[in-house]
């Protein structure tokens, strides 16, 4: 590793409060599970006031469409590249791995009984909370689960039904 790199790792653990083995552990981390797949893509590092600023100049059709189709074609492909069949376990873990190495929103769940609640909580505005909401809803009906949603303002909250032996 050149001394640049190296610096700037050093650098970065320590703003985070972790040493840089911590640090470069979880970058690797971050490429194994994630950065690999989603090259084969081609996907974009987007800015996250940038990519509202696009939500926010499109009308509510085209982002409930952009969401819908956007979950429909490049989840699928992310989560068979990582040797999972689709399942609705498989589509939370894409949810997480978004959160974790995507930035894209923060992920939290809940088990109660029979009930599973994910909540989705981002500053993307309600448009952002639309998109969201339809891209997610794709995934998980194409692991056959039909979930009801909640859309605010910058989260969304989905509740899943889990069947008997589901995890």
């Amino acid at each position: 590793m050149g001394d640049r790199a190296f610096e700037a790792l050093r650098e970065d653990a320590k703003r985070r409060g972790v040493s840089a083995d911590t640090l470069l552990n979880q970058i690797v981390l971050s490429y194994a599970n994630f950065d690999r797949h989603v090259g084969r893509l081609h996907m974009i590092k987007l800015a996250r006031p940038t990519f509202k600023r696009v939500l926010d100049a499109a009308s509510d059709d085209a982002i409930i469409k952009a969401g819908h189709e956007a979950g429909t074609d490049v989840p699928g492909f992310l989560i068979v590249a990582k040797d999972n069949p689709m399942t609705t376990q498989a589509a939370l873990a894409h949810l997480k791995d978004l959160s974790e190495y995507a930035n894209l929103f923060e992920y939290a769940e809940t088990i109660q009984g029979w009930k599973r609640t994910v909540t989705l909580g981002h500053e993307l505005g309600k448009k952002g909370s639309l998109f969201l909401a339809h891209y997610a809803q794709a995934i998980l009906e194409a692991a056959g689960n039909h979930p009801a949603f909640s859309v605010g303002d910058n989260s969304i909250v989905i509740e899943l039904r889990e069947r008997a032996g589901q995890k």
